[in-house]
């Protein structure tokens, strides 16, 4: 028995078939976009704009938008309209995009790692020191349980937040060279999150240089923070120690 409430068109306006069938492709992007790496880009850093063109001469920098694609970047409060290429400073504040050939003590995973360098901030008064952060904000995953992130920092201090909230990263596997870092991320799923990581000054200048790259959302579920506090600390030690070789 046909609804009688039911409206059928017959030979009738063949937009309202195009408007459903573009908004049912729109709601099915919508729910590909929520798995996976969730609407978040270039997460690994591996997508630049290019080629890059660095300015002649050093410092070599390229626009930001550029170098890291999908993402802001801010030296303390101020956002950056450019970046380093495959350079580093001794103090200035900064953030630079490395390759393995130029850095390889920095560089963790593929082509490009991103280095978050806080430091010495020219201003109107003298100089200031600032931290450095790169900023993303996009869809989570809707099966996000942790967000995982490789990381090298030798005594510089660090944090990653999701919408002001700051994570309580873990370490999950130390393999000398760099520290696998695990956040519980699940209250944030579906949702549209900020992330922002952040390298602070306050160990200034004995660590200025903080490495971050593959980041992924994860359905891992991850252990808490206090069961694995001291192994963290050990692991970031041994990380250190590794490094510091390297450099001799």
């Amino acid at each position: 028995m046909k609804n009688p409430n039911a409206i059928v068109v017959v030979g009738g306006d063949r937009r309202l078939t195009s408007i459903t069938v573009a908004l049912a492709a729109g709601v099915l992007l919508a729910v590909v976009a929520a798995r996976g790496q969730g609407t978040f880009q270039n997460l690994d850093f591996e997508l630049p704009n290019g080629p890059l063109s660095p300015t002649g001469g050093f410092p070599t920098y390229v626009a930001f938008t550029n170098a890291f694609p999908g993402w802001a970047g801010y030296i303390g409060q101020h956002e950056a309209d450019v970046a380093l290429y495959t350079s580093l400073f001794l103090d200035t504040a900064t953030i630079a995009l490395v390759t393995p050939a130029t850095f390889r003590a920095h560089a963790i995973d593929g082509q490009y790692t991103a280095v978050l360098q806080p430091g010495v901030l020219s201003v109107e008064s003298g100089f200031e020191l600032v931290p450095a952060s790169l900023v993303q904000s996009s869809l989570t995953p809707v099966s996000a349980k942790s967000l995982q992130f490789k990381v090298i920092s030798i005594g510089t201090p660090w944090e990653v937040r999701a919408n002001g909230d700051i994570l309580s990263p873990v370490v999950l596997t130390n393999t000398g060279s760099y520290v696998l870092f695990g956040a519980n991320i699940s209250s944030y799923a579906g949702l549209l999150t900020e992330l922002r990581f952040t390298a602070f000054p306050d160990n200034y200048p004995h660590g200025n240089e903080f490495s971050l790259d593959s980041i992924v959302f994860s359905e891992q579920v991850v252990p808490e923070p206090g069961a694995f506090a001291w192994l963290g600390l050990g692991a970031l030690l041994f990380g250190a120690r590794c490094f510091n070789k390297q450099r001799r």
